[in-house]
Protein backbone atom coordinates (compact mmCIF):
# COMPACT_ATOMS: atom_id res chain seq x y z
CA UNK A 1 0.00 0.00 0.00
CA UNK A 2 1.63 3.14 -0.79
CA UNK A 3 1.58 6.27 1.38
CA UNK A 4 -1.22 7.89 -0.22
CA UNK A 5 -3.77 4.88 0.49
CA UNK A 6 -2.22 4.36 3.47
CA UNK A 7 -2.74 7.61 4.69
CA UNK A 8 -6.57 7.52 3.37
CA UNK A 9 -6.56 4.00 5.03
CA UNK A 10 -6.03 5.04 8.74
CA UNK A 11 -8.36 8.15 8.07
CA UNK A 12 -11.24 5.81 7.88
CA UNK A 13 -9.75 2.92 10.35
CA UNK A 14 -9.27 5.21 13.50
CA UNK A 15 -12.24 7.97 12.31
CA UNK A 16 -9.69 10.99 11.98
CA UNK A 17 -9.41 13.41 9.08
CA UNK A 18 -6.79 12.91 6.11
CA UNK A 19 -5.66 15.94 6.63
CA UNK A 20 -4.27 15.39 10.17
CA UNK A 21 -2.84 11.79 9.23
CA UNK A 22 -0.72 13.63 6.63
CA UNK A 23 0.39 16.07 9.02
CA UNK A 24 1.51 13.16 11.64
CA UNK A 25 2.76 10.99 8.42
CA UNK A 26 4.39 14.68 7.25
CA UNK A 27 6.51 14.69 10.58
CA UNK A 28 7.57 10.93 10.70
CA UNK A 29 9.11 11.00 7.59
CA UNK A 30 10.98 14.12 8.41
CA UNK A 31 12.58 12.32 11.41
CA UNK A 32 13.28 9.26 8.69
CA UNK A 33 10.85 7.26 10.53
CA UNK A 34 8.78 6.14 7.73
CA UNK A 35 9.79 4.04 4.58
CA UNK A 36 10.46 6.43 2.04
CA UNK A 37 11.98 5.84 -1.17
CA UNK A 38 10.88 6.72 -5.09
CA UNK A 39 7.32 8.67 -5.94
CA UNK A 40 4.68 7.62 -8.09
CA UNK A 41 4.76 3.86 -9.29
CA UNK A 42 8.00 3.10 -7.78
CA UNK A 43 7.07 4.71 -4.41
CA UNK A 44 7.87 1.22 -1.89
CA UNK A 45 5.06 -0.22 0.27
CA UNK A 46 4.07 1.19 4.18
CA UNK A 47 5.12 -1.84 6.16
CA UNK A 48 3.82 -2.79 9.16
CA UNK A 49 6.46 -0.83 11.47
CA UNK A 50 5.36 2.11 9.82
CA UNK A 51 1.73 1.67 10.18
CA UNK A 52 2.53 0.75 13.78
CA UNK A 53 5.27 4.34 14.50
CA UNK A 54 1.94 5.82 12.77
CA UNK A 55 -0.20 4.84 15.13
CA UNK A 56 1.87 5.05 18.06
CA UNK A 57 2.08 9.30 17.49
CA UNK A 58 -1.71 9.28 17.30
CA UNK A 59 -1.91 7.42 20.28
CA UNK A 60 0.51 9.27 22.14
CA UNK A 61 0.04 13.09 21.10
CA UNK A 62 -2.76 15.52 19.85
CA UNK A 63 -0.44 17.54 17.92
CA UNK A 64 1.02 16.32 15.19
CA UNK A 65 4.34 18.65 15.34
CA UNK A 66 5.12 16.49 18.17
CA UNK A 67 4.83 12.80 16.66
CA UNK A 68 8.38 11.78 16.36
CA UNK A 69 9.18 12.71 20.25
CA UNK A 70 5.89 10.59 20.68
CA UNK A 71 7.12 7.62 18.79
CA UNK A 72 10.85 8.25 20.75
CA UNK A 73 8.57 8.27 24.14
CA UNK A 74 6.00 5.51 24.20
CA UNK A 75 7.05 3.16 21.29
CA UNK A 76 10.23 2.44 23.72
CA UNK A 77 7.89 1.93 26.88
CA UNK A 78 8.85 -1.93 28.02
CA UNK A 79 6.74 -5.08 29.08
CA UNK A 80 6.08 -4.39 32.82
CA UNK A 81 5.56 -8.31 33.98
CA UNK A 82 4.60 -7.22 37.67
CA UNK A 83 1.66 -5.27 36.33
CA UNK A 84 0.39 -8.02 33.85
CA UNK A 85 -2.21 -9.61 34.47
CA UNK A 86 -4.13 -12.89 33.17
CA UNK A 87 -3.75 -15.33 30.10
CA UNK A 88 -0.97 -13.39 27.81
CA UNK A 89 1.07 -14.37 24.87
CA UNK A 90 4.55 -15.53 25.19
CA UNK A 91 6.03 -11.93 24.70
CA UNK A 92 4.21 -10.78 27.88
CA UNK A 93 5.87 -13.70 29.93
CA UNK A 94 9.08 -14.21 28.29
CA UNK A 95 12.23 -12.85 31.03
CA UNK A 96 14.71 -13.28 28.75
CA UNK A 97 14.00 -10.31 26.86
CA UNK A 98 12.34 -6.64 27.41
CA UNK A 99 9.50 -6.26 24.08
CA UNK A 100 8.98 -2.67 23.67
CA UNK A 101 5.94 -0.93 23.07
CA UNK A 102 6.91 -0.14 18.77
CA UNK A 103 8.08 -4.35 18.40
CA UNK A 104 4.67 -5.57 19.89
CA UNK A 105 2.25 -3.56 17.60
CA UNK A 106 4.96 -3.98 14.42
CA UNK A 107 4.16 -7.84 14.55
CA UNK A 108 0.60 -7.05 15.46
CA UNK A 109 0.01 -4.89 11.91
CA UNK A 110 2.23 -8.19 9.97
CA UNK A 111 0.03 -10.76 11.65
CA UNK A 112 3.39 -12.21 12.92
CA UNK A 113 3.02 -13.08 16.33
CA UNK A 114 0.41 -14.70 18.80
CA UNK A 115 -0.08 -11.17 20.24
CA UNK A 116 -2.79 -10.72 17.74
CA UNK A 117 -5.10 -13.68 18.94
CA UNK A 118 -8.22 -12.04 21.00
CA UNK A 119 -6.49 -8.38 20.81
CA UNK A 120 -9.53 -5.99 22.09
CA UNK A 121 -7.31 -3.10 22.15
CA UNK A 122 -4.56 -0.92 22.67
CA UNK A 123 -4.32 2.27 24.49
CA UNK A 124 -2.05 5.08 25.94
CA UNK A 125 -2.30 6.93 29.09
CA UNK A 126 -0.13 10.05 28.62
CA UNK A 127 0.09 11.33 32.00
CA UNK A 128 1.54 7.89 33.51
CA UNK A 129 3.43 6.99 30.27
CA UNK A 130 1.93 3.90 30.42
CA UNK A 131 0.43 1.98 27.30
CA UNK A 132 -1.70 -1.33 27.83
CA UNK A 133 -2.95 -4.16 24.95
CA UNK A 134 -6.29 -5.77 26.10
CA UNK A 135 -7.00 -9.39 25.13
CA UNK A 136 -10.09 -11.57 25.57
CA UNK A 137 -13.75 -10.69 26.92
CA UNK A 138 -14.71 -10.77 29.82
CA UNK A 139 -16.43 -14.03 30.34
CA UNK A 140 -15.64 -15.61 27.04
CA UNK A 141 -12.77 -17.96 25.87
CA UNK A 142 -11.77 -18.58 22.63
CA UNK A 143 -9.88 -21.77 21.36
CA UNK A 144 -6.23 -20.47 21.52
CA UNK A 145 -6.54 -16.88 22.77
CA UNK A 146 -5.65 -15.21 25.39
CA UNK A 147 -7.91 -13.12 27.96
CA UNK A 148 -5.83 -10.19 30.12
CA UNK A 149 -4.05 -7.09 30.20
CA UNK A 150 -0.17 -6.51 29.13
CA UNK A 151 1.39 -3.17 30.48
CA UNK A 152 3.94 -0.94 29.34
CA UNK A 153 5.77 2.04 30.81
CA UNK A 154 9.10 3.50 30.94
CA UNK A 155 11.59 2.72 33.47
CA UNK A 156 12.65 5.07 36.21
CA UNK A 157 15.73 6.73 35.02
CA UNK A 158 13.17 7.89 31.87
CA UNK A 159 10.27 8.50 33.75
CA UNK A 160 13.00 10.94 35.92
CA UNK A 161 14.52 12.70 32.64
CA UNK A 162 10.90 13.20 31.11
CA UNK A 163 9.68 14.94 34.24
CA UNK A 164 12.55 17.12 34.51
CA UNK A 165 12.12 17.96 31.04
CA UNK A 166 8.96 19.50 31.73
CA UNK A 167 7.18 17.53 29.13
CA UNK A 168 3.31 18.40 29.14
CA UNK A 169 2.10 14.57 28.44
CA UNK A 170 -1.18 15.67 29.03
CA UNK A 171 -3.65 15.69 32.04
CA UNK A 172 -5.82 12.22 32.55
CA UNK A 173 -5.38 11.49 28.57
CA UNK A 174 -6.15 8.16 27.31
CA UNK A 175 -6.43 7.43 23.81
CA UNK A 176 -7.88 3.90 22.55
CA UNK A 177 -8.17 2.03 19.35
CA UNK A 178 -10.35 -0.73 19.39
CA UNK A 179 -8.64 -4.39 17.74
CA UNK A 180 -11.35 -3.85 14.57
CA UNK A 181 -9.71 -0.23 13.67
CA UNK A 182 -5.55 -2.21 13.62
CA UNK A 183 -6.98 -5.54 12.09
CA UNK A 184 -8.16 -3.51 9.24
CA UNK A 185 -4.66 -1.57 9.12
CA UNK A 186 -3.24 -5.01 9.28
CA UNK A 187 -5.06 -6.79 6.78
CA UNK A 188 -4.37 -4.03 4.45
CA UNK A 189 -0.90 -3.95 5.07
CA UNK A 190 -0.48 -7.64 4.85
CA UNK A 191 -2.25 -7.97 1.66
CA UNK A 192 -0.41 -5.57 -0.39
CA UNK A 193 3.12 -6.88 0.88
CA UNK A 194 2.03 -10.25 0.08
CA UNK A 195 0.33 -9.38 -3.22
CA UNK A 196 -3.20 -10.29 -3.27
CA UNK A 197 -5.84 -8.33 -4.18
CA UNK A 198 -7.11 -5.94 -1.53
CA UNK A 199 -10.85 -5.81 -1.56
Amino acid sequence: MKQGKFISAISDAYRIPQGTVRLYVRELNKAGLLTTGAHGVNAPDMTPLDAARVTIAILGTDKPTHAAQAVETYGNLGVNRFYNQGDLPPFATDEDYCFVLEEILEEIFGFQSSAVINLTSVEVCREELQATITYGYRNLTHHGGFNGTVVFDADYETNRELMASGLDRGKQTIARLKSGDIQDIAARITQHLSGAPVE
